[in-house]
């Protein structure tokens, strides 16, 4: 927390930081200006506090805002104020920016197949105007020819429409996973303190799936699956299934059996690098639903109720404080490395 004295009207704002200004500082500007550390952009000039006001309310990401309004709040007040005030919250890191770069992609298939549907409607329009205009006897009469393009068009049309309406459908999803990811983010991060750490979409080795959130503090190591279901779902004694007009069919994919394995994989990644921590799973959905629907499901959250139960969070046996940094560590090069990969196959991609 961090109290700004305006000299104008001497009036003090105070102003809630979970980010301290090194972290603030490393996290990759999303905006104006290049791809780069938010600290490194500010030295240079390359951004100014008007960027980082902006970014506070317009930044993509809930990391950009939060760590703009570390530096803002820097900025504005006393250094010496700042840190003898500041509230640490968790440390946030992530190691993927799969969600965002599959919204993006939807969207940019999406605006291609609906510009390429409606090029090929007029280049149709177009030929049939040219034929009737024409109105000469060929060797195919002028109905026969009109008809042949109508088909056509139609057929491309038809092909255009459901691949249009795929790719609104993946950059709908896409972004109701991140925004629902986020949410649960935000709400874990004002639940626990600078004790945890929070780990966003982290890729293990030789995996190209990601685990959606992995904590690790006091409470234990956790792997989080993060659902955003629109609808209405349930689980039943570990059965998932979603209500349609026809009644409750089985999901496709059950969330708890990817929590599971996620766990798995996590704990078999630690007992290679030496550590015998076990790994607890949890499922959380980001979308309304009824409490009633998983009230015989312990390991499955509503969003109303993940503070209470982060902020309660134990395992059998309590990590020391040793065994936390070394497994934060870890987890953070394994981030570092997925990060730079990504960073390197966008720069790649840029003329």
């Amino acid at each position: 927390m961090a109290q700004i004295e305006n000299a104008k009207d001497s009036k003090k704002v105070i102003v809630n930081l979970t980010m301290t200004v090194a972290e603030a500082r490393q996290v990759i500007w999303q905006g104006r200006g290049p791809r780069e550390p938010m600290g490194t952009l500010l030295d240079s000039n390359q951004i100014n506090n008007s960027d980082l006001a902006w970014a506070i309310d317009k930044a993509y990401k809930p990391e950009v805002r939060t760590a703009a309004r570390t530096l803002l709040a820097y900025w504005l007040g006393e250094p010496a104020t700042l840190e003898t005030t500041r509230r640490y919250g968790p440390e946030v890191i992530e190691g993927s920016h799969y969600l965002e770069d599959q919204e993006t992609d939807g969207m940019m298939q999406f605006m291609l197949y609906m510009m390429s549907g409606i090029f090929f409607v007029l280049i149709a329009i177009w030929n049939i105007l040219q034929q009737v205009l024409a109105n000469k006897a060929g060797p195919i009469p002028l109905p026969i020819v009109i008809a042949i393009n109508l088909l056509i068009a139609a057929v491309l049309g038809l092909w255009i429409f459901r691949k249009t309406k795929q790719q609104f459908g993946r950059w709908k999803n896409s972004r109701r996973g991140r925004l629902g990811e986020n949410a649960v983010v935000e709400t874990i991060r004002a639940a626990v303190d600078n004790h945890w750490a929070i780990f966003r979409n982290l890729h293990l080795p030789d995996r190209k799936d990601d685990i959606d959130i992995a904590l690790v503090g006091p409470g234990g190591v956790w792997a989080v699956e993060v659902k955003a279901f629109s609808g209405s779902v349930r689980s039943q004694n570990g059965l998932w299934e979603r209500q349609t007009k026809q009644g409750w069919k089985k999901l496709d994919q059950n969330p708890s059996r990817q929590a599971t394995e996620n766990a798995k994989r996590l704990n078999h990644y630690l007992q290679q690098q030496g550590s015998t921590r076990w790994v607890e799973k949890a499922v959380i959905l980001s979308e309304p639903h009824a409490i009633s629907n998983f009230e015989y499901d312990e390991g499955v959250w509503i969003l109303p109720q993940v503070e209470n139960k982060v902020a309660t969070l134990s395992t059998r046996t309590p990590p020391t404080e040793d065994e936390i940094k070394r497994i934060v560590e870890l987890f953070r090069n394994l981030a570092m490395k997925q990060v730079a990969a990504e960073e390197a196959k966008y720069k790649k991609q840029t003329p």
